[in-house]
């Protein structure tokens, strides 16, 4: 395959939303090991610039995230900024599969 990793452009008010996120989620969790993989993922985004290069595992952390996030909001629109960028963020795994499907149907069903 050409590329292992999805690339996400995020503003740095976004980057802020799921960086948040990922450490109040890696916060509520009781098992050692993914709580810090939340941290972890956190800190990778915080040391990139605007475009990231993530996994599907990574992308379905960060919606997940960031859909928690949203639960916790009192705010209408804020909870709703929140679950644009979780849908946003689940829209670009999507793609990111179907490219990579494409491309191993391409190579081995020919």
């Amino acid at each position: 395959m050409r590329s292992a990793k999805s690339l996400v452009q995020l503003t740095d008010h976004q980057k802020k939303m799921v960086i948040k996120s990922l450490i109040l989620q890696g916060r509520t969790i009781r098992n050692r090991y993914e709580s810090e993989m939340y941290k972890w993922l956190a800190h990778k985004i915080m040391s990139m610039d605007r475009t990231i290069g993530l996994d599907g595992q990574e992308l379905v952390m960060i919606s997940f995230s960031l859909n928690k996030e949203a639960d916790r909001r009192k705010s209408e629109t804020v909870a709703h900024l929140y679950r644009t960028m979780s849908q946003h963020i689940l829209q670009v795994k999507k793609e990111f599969h179907n490219e990579a499907y494409a491309e191993l149907a391409a190579r081995y069903l020919v």
